[in-house]
């Protein structure tokens, strides 16, 4: 969880999947890696449709409204969100 969080911050998001994946091989029901996963997964995706703007904008909705979620993450979609 760790090198995830701390992928985030550096911006190598596909790193941060990874050890998030890799979290919840050693504990499958790990709330947090699971959502933070998701999160950190939608925040790709929105980066890779960028040229389909409908899909881009409800990817970084839901990274910015995804509760518990994580507040580096939020930040990177806001200001993704805002360049448009």
């Amino acid at each position: 969880m760790e090198k995830g969080q701390a992928a985030l911050v550096s911006k190598d998001y596909d790193a941060a999947a990874g050890a998030f994946k890799k979290a919840l091989t050693h504990k499958e029901k790990d709330h947090q890696a699971t959502l933070l996963l998701a999160q950190t997964n939608n925040f790709i995706h929105a980066k890779r449709s960028i040229n389909q703007p409908e899909q881009t904008k409800r990817l970084l909705n839901l990274v910015i409204n995804q509760e518990k979620g994580s507040a580096v993450l939020k930040k990177d979609a806001v200001a993704l969100k805002n360049k448009w």
